[in-house]
């Protein structure tokens, strides 16, 4: 959220108690949904995790009169009822935070967070029937830095663009390709494990240029990483994690760009021979640094014709 914005919400709701005044509507006009102001962030908290519908609770945001418009927190969490988030269900009401969590929801109108664009900081939808991308846009939420969609059903992560997202953790899914297009210059950790991902398409890293944390263990990579494949634009990558992907071997130019510090975590694959072709290059560069690439299991003997220490690969 804008400093601007979150002074201003501040502002309005020490007003608003100033004068006794309740920041949330009345309870009966917005049950089964139920508000409450949590002292400790110092913003309003709706939960309509015991809500039957979702109707229910375009009901809750629509229907009743709300003293503020810009709220905290919108949570959803341990309901096996409501299946689906409708357009313009939470009306004209804003959230800074939106957590659903172990639901059984499994679609959200590609719009129903559009309300938040210009404030929605961090976004939770974990352990749903969730199908498809939450956000129909996702360069329209400029202050949404955390996004995290483990547990799922997504079966594709679509190319998607924003200059303010950090983190996004999306393990655990359907997902079989990483597909190229994404824009996202501030990303710094990205998780994916858990996915059938099966290809990573050429150019899928390229405008990933802040990346530092890379996590696709239990993928479905292997038996060959391709040429280009783990082509990062970032030599500040710090740690690559690609463990129990069934990898067996790489092609030469496999993994490429990234720095003298980076760690590179191949263990428990299926790899057998160190060819020279295709980790010399890799080692020379992790052996100007602290970079180091890890492997599993006993290392063939021509492993030292690289002529670097072995701790280069453990």
């Amino acid at each position: 959220m804008p400093r601007c914005f979150a002074v201003l919400s501040l502002f309005v709701l020490r007003f608003l108690k100033a004068r006794g005044q309740s920041l949330c509507p009345v309870p009966d006009d917005i049950s089964p949904c139920f508000c409450y102001e949590d002292e400790i962030f110092g913003f309003v908290v709706v939960d309509c995790s015991p809500a039957a519908s979702g109707e229910e609770i375009f009901s809750t945001f629509n229907d009743a009169v709300w003293p503020v418009l810009e709220l905290g927190q919108f949570r959803l969490t341990y309901n096996e009822a409501v299946q689906e988030l409708p357009e313009g269900v939470f009306g004209d009401k804003s959230f800074s935070q939106v957590i659903i969590l172990n639901s059984a929801i499994g679609v959200i109108h590609p719009t129903a967070l559009f309300p938040s664009r210009s404030r929605l900081n961090f976004l939770m939808i974990a352990e749903t029937a969730l199908r498809d991308f939450p956000v129909d846009d996702l360069s329209q939420f400029a202050a949404l830095g955390d996004l995290f969609l483990s547990g799922n059903a997504l079966t594709r992560l679509p190319p998607i663009g924003s200059d303010a997202l950090g983190s996004l953790i999306i393990d655990e899914n359907q997902i079989t390709t990483l597909e190229a297009g994404s824009y996202l210059p501030n990303l710094q950790v990205l998780h994916l494990e858990m996915n059938p991902i099966s290809e990573v398409q050429l150019g899928f890293f390229t405008d990933l240029g802040n990346l530092r944390d890379f996590r696709c263990n239990h993928c479905d990579l292997g038996p060959t990483l391709p040429t280009g494949s783990f082509e990062f634009y970032n030599s500040g990558v710090g740690r690559v994690f690609l463990q129990y992907c069934g990898i067996s071997s790489l092609e030469p130019g496999a993994m490429t760009g990234f720095g003298i510090d980076t760690e590179i975590y191949l263990e428990n694959n299926d790899i057998r021979e160190l060819t020279e072709a295709v980790f010399r290059p890799m080692v020379e560069i992790a052996s100007q640094g602290n970079g180091l690439i890890h492997l599993h299991g006993e290392l063939p003997a021509k492993a030292t014709a690289l002529h670097v220490p072995y701790s280069a690969f453990l």
